[in-house]
């Protein structure tokens, strides 16, 4: 028998460690899928802009305050939109399908860079094991981030670049850039590695990258007036470093502690169930679950300077070091964890290459460590999968998919919204909405610049902006009504969305979640 059918056995056969990866990363996130149909919050407020623009009201998160920029990933915008075009909430469907897309490539190129690396047959299962079974690696893909998108397109652009493939290297490159701005982290030792190899293959990569960023760029910057997303400058003035003066060396180690405490449980986004933020309990002790992160993170040092002498690998490990300390240094309060997954991949294909070099003398330990480690970051699957269906029934479904539906009903045309929540909030309803700290709002980020930071929160921008609606979590309501009493005045509760703790229990077989979007209040300023 011949065809694809029977080329597709062949190479299955061939190639029985990745097809089987494959095949088993795929039935973990189609099951996620059609289990959990999980939203995610983020993804609602990229999908948006698609949503907009197939409507023909713009590539706009709302009306009423002009173009606005407000995602960062040029794709998770990009992708969507064809969905959108062919069905309404199609825009979802279109990014978990590319995300399906992009983790066999992601799992086709790891072991393209396992086999350059000289690994073994258990070094390299570990690495293919994390990217089919991995929390973070299954969760925001299917959920709607581009997350799995930028692993794909990472794990490429380091095959082709090893491999002197310039073209490739340069779309690949440049698809990095539409991907994640801060890939740029990983585009640079990219393209000095490229010169040393060859300035003229150098060149070409870069026309194609350049061919691939340069429509996006002038698009952006005639449609928005600037290719600087809207998110990118409200994080940056909700967030900011705190660098002290280069003439004070003392403020420089008060500094460094600083960040050091700041970062120092950064391990947990190698520890299994750990890596995912909110997650207040575990089925494993903490102290274990540390020293497994520490053990990866031992193994992915010792298996940088083990991998150091591939020359074309150094551009993997300059961007992990570049990562590392962009976080260090320029992210002194937290960073969004679906980030973190491609250079996660490549840490895990470092600890993969440091697991070998350990255990050269003793392959059967190896082995042993490696499928410990496999089985430990999919241990989640059976806990994470049926808690994740109840986030998204139990409680999206029950209350912030009927407080969207309501603002839209209710909510008229010209009027203002304020919600830190603006993915659910936003999506059904076009009206201008002032989201806190500004993610998709021009009007939000020029008055909290203007009013200093004591300001900064949802209960500023109501109390600066006196919008018509406010969209309250209890907590919020709380701070509100303590620091600004007169403003809260103003205003009056018209409706709750609301579910109990009981009837949400996030707590299964001894993996807990903690959620703070069981309970909004709707209030109506005073006409």
């Amino acid at each position: 028998m011949t065809g694809p059918v029977a080329q597709a056995r062949a190479w299955a056969r061939a190639n029985p460690l990745l097809s089987g990866a494959i095949v088993a990363g795929l039935i973990v996130r189609i099951v996620f899928w059609a289990v959990t149909d999980r939203r995610f919050e983020d993804a609602l407020i990229t999908i948006k802009h698609a949503k907009n623009a197939a409507e023909g009201v713009g590539l706009v998160h709302h009306l009423g305050e002009g173009h606005v920029q407000g995602f960062t990933s040029a794709l998770s915008a990009l992708v969507p939109l064809p969905g959108e075009l062919i069905a309404d909430g199609g825009g979802l469907v279109s990014l978990r399908l590319v995300s399906l897309a992009a983790f066999v490539l992601a799992a086709v190129y790891a072991n393209r860079i396992a086999g350059k690396l000289n690994l073994g047959a258990w070094a390299t299962a570990l690495i293919l094991a994390y990217l089919a079974f991995d929390q973070l690696q299954v969760f925001y893909g299917m959920s709607g981030m581009e997350t799995q998108i930028a692993v794909a397109v990472l794990l490429a652009g380091i095959y082709y670049i090893w491999e002197e493939r310039y073209v490739a290297s340069g779309l690949a490159l440049g698809l990095a850039l539409l991907a994640r701005p801060d890939f740029v982290l990983w585009v640079a030792p990219a393209f000095v590695f490229l010169g040393v190899r060859s300035l003229r293959g150098t060149l070409r990569a870069g026309l194609v990258a350049v061919a691939v960023v340069l429509p996006w760029l002038v698009f952006t910057t005639a449609y928005y007036g600037s290719p600087v997303p809207e998110t990118i400058k409200a994080k940056a003035q909700a967030f900011p470093p705190y660098h002290p003066s280069f003439s004070d060396p003392g403020a420089w180690l008060h500094y460094a502690a600083n960040q050091l405490s700041y970062n120092g449980h950064d391990w947990g986004l190698l520890a299994p169930f750990l890596e995912r933020s909110g997650t207040v309990q575990t089925p494993l002790p903490n102290g274990f679950l540390e020293a497994v992160a520490l053990l990866v993170t031992a193994l992915a040092v010792l298996g940088g300077i083990a991998t150091w002498r591939y020359r074309a690998w150094r551009a993997a490990i300059a961007f992990v070091l570049l990562f590392a300390a962009y976080k260090f240094f320029f992210l002194p309060n937290f960073y969004y964890e679906w980030y973190y997954p491609p250079a996660l991949a490549v840490i895990v294909i470092l600890a993969a290459a440091g697991l070998q070099r350990a255990t050269a003398a003793l392959p059967r330990l190896g082995a042993a460590v490696a499928v410990s480690l496999a089985l430990l970051y999919a241990m989640h699957l059976p806990f994470s999968i049926p808690l994740d269906a109840r986030v998204q029934h139990d409680i999206e479904n029950r209350v912030r998919v009927p407080l969207g539906e309501y603002l839209a009903h209710v909510v008229r045309p010209g009027q203002t919204i304020a919600s830190e929540s603006s993915g659910y909030v936003g999506y059904d309803t076009n009206a201008t909405l002032y989201d806190y700290p500004g993610l998709t709002s021009p009007t939000v980020y020029k008055a909290l610049g203007a009013a200093g930071r004591d300001y900064y929160s949802v209960c500023g921008v109501v109390t600066l902006l006196h919008p018509d609606w406010a969209v309250l979590r209890p907590f919020e309501l709380g701070v509100c009504r303590a620091k600004y009493p007169a403003t809260m005045r103003e205003y009056r509760p018209v409706r709750r969305f609301a579910v109990s703790d009981a009837q949400s229990s996030l707590e299964l077989g001894g993996l807990a979640f903690g959620n703070a979007d069981r309970r909004f209040i709707v209030f109506r300023r005073h006409p």
